[in-house]
C-alpha cells in the first residue's frame, strides 16, 4: 500500500470504530502529516480519497474544511464495484460467478418488486422495453437495473447493482443473434407483467427461468 492509501485507512478504522463520528472535523493537513509523519501531499491525497469513496467531505471557503461523512449506498456499491472488478482483471473471480450470484440476488429482489412497486417504478420499467424495442445490452441493463430499483431494499440495491453492472459489462460483448434477442425481450414482457398485477411467485419463477436463460445461451454460445 501507498502511505496514502494506509493513512486513508487508518482515518477510515477511525470512522468505522466511532472514534471519528459524522460532523467532526479533521484537523489542518500540518497536524496530520506531523502526527502520522506523513507528508501534507501524503495527507492531502488520503483526504482526496477518501471524499472519493464518500467517507469525507471537503468544503472551500469560509467555514471550509474536511468533515467526516457517512457513506450513503451508492457509494458503498461504487466501491464495492470497484473491488470485484479488482477480482475479475486478476482471474480471483471467474465471469461464470456473477450469473450465479445474479440468481442469488435478482430472483428474490424481483419478488419484493412485485410487492413494494410504485406507480414510478412500472414507468421506469416499460421505459426500458420500449427504448430501442427492449432489444439491446443496453435496454436489457436497465431493465435489471430498474427491476432492481423497484424492490426497494437499499441493502439488495446496494449488493446487486454491482453484481448486474459487471455482469451485463460482459454480456455486452456478445453479439445475440435476433431470435435469443426476441425471447429475452418476451422474457421481460413476462416478468413486467407478474411485477404489475404484484404476483410475487409469479415475479420471482419469471426471473428464475429468465436468468437460466440467459446463462445457458452464454455458456453455450447462443443454443437457442
Amino acid at each position: 500500500m501507498t502511505a496514502y492509501d494506509e493513512l486513508a485507512e487508518h482515518i477510515r478504522h477511525q470512522i468505522l470504530t466511532g472514534e471519528l463520528k459524522p460532523g467532526d472535523r479533521l484537523p489542518p493537513d500540518s497536524e496530520i502529516s506531523e502526527h502520522y509523519r506523513v507528508s501534507r501531499g501524503t495527507a492531502r491525497e488520503a483526504q482526496r480519497v477518501l471524499a472519493s469513496q464518500g467517507w469525507l467531505k471537503i468544503k472551500r471557503g469560509l467555514g471550509g474544511g474536511v468533515f467526516v461523512v457517512l457513506p450513503g449506498p451508492p457509494q458503498i456499491a461504487d466501491s464495492l464495484q470497484t473491488g470485484l472488478l479488482t477480482l475479475l482483471r486478476s482471474d480471483q473471480i471467474a465471469p461464470a460467478a456473477f450469473s450465479r450470484a445474479r440468481r442469488l440476488l435478482e430472483v428474490p429482489a424481483a419478488g419484493f418488486a412485485a410487492v413494494h412497486r410504485d406507480a414510478n417504478d412500472i414507468v421506469e420499467i416499460k421505459a426500458t422495453l420500449a427504448e430501442n424495442g427492449g432489444r439491446g445490452p443496453t435496454a436489457a441493463a436497465r431493465f435489471h437495473v430498474a427491476l432492481l430499483h423497484a424492490a426497494h431494499d437499499p441493502l439488495i440495491e446496494t449488493l446487486g447493482a454491482p453484481v448486474l453492472n459487471l455482469a451485463l459489462e460482459h454480456d455486452r460483448q456478445r453479439d445475440l443473434p435476433a431470435h435469443i434477442q426476441s425471447r429475452i425481450d418476451e422474457q421481460h414482457q413476462e416478468i413486467l407483467g407478474y411485477v404489475e398485477v404484484q404476483d410475487q411467485a409469479g415475479a420471482r419463477e419469471s426471473t428464475r427461468a429468465h436468468l437460466a436463460y440467459l446463462e445457458a445461451v452464454l455458456e453455450h454460445d447462443h443454443p437457442v
